[in-house]
């Protein structure tokens, strides 16, 4: 289903999406939520729909324009996705999926496509990173 030269083609802006979305801070290390959160994202769309899946990412969104960046939100997931697939933001991207005609699956797929290319993408920069792990022993 995923073209690896796809995904080889986003690492790049999935790494500054990454550091755009605030996933990624400097010099402090990625709250271990993040991998989960990514990681999980082809899996919710590929179960429960592209569209259904944004919509839990962008539960929290509201949170993001005030929140810290100490606190892990999904809808950070989301901002990255939509810097990646050049999007203005997450609410865009969200947008732009829910107003896709529900019977077209053909746009909606390429839509599903692109956005799992550019989760993947996600999953292989984050883990480049150092991760806070709290269960970890010194």
């Amino acid at each position: 289903m995923n073209n690896k030269i796809n995904i080889e083609k986003l690492l790049i802006s999935a790494d500054n999406a990454l550091t755009q979305s605030e996933i990624v801070l400097q010099n402090i290390p990625v709250l271990k939520e993040y991998d989960g959160y990514i990681s999980g994202f082809g899996a919710t769309v590929i179960n429960i729909g592209i569209k259904a899946a944004l919509a839990f990412y962008m539960k929290d969104a509201t949170k993001l324009t005030n929140g810290t960046p100490k606190i892990p939100y999904r809808a950070r997931v989301v901002r990255a996705l939509a810097i990646i697939v050049e999007k203005a933001d997450e609410r865009a991207l969200f947008d732009s999926v829910c107003a896709l005609p529900d019977d077209n699956q053909i746009l909606i797929h390429a839509e599903m496509k692109k956005l799992v290319d550019a989760s993947i993408a996600l999953k292989l920069m984050i883990r480049t990173y150092e991760f806070n792990d709290k269960d970890k022993k010194d």
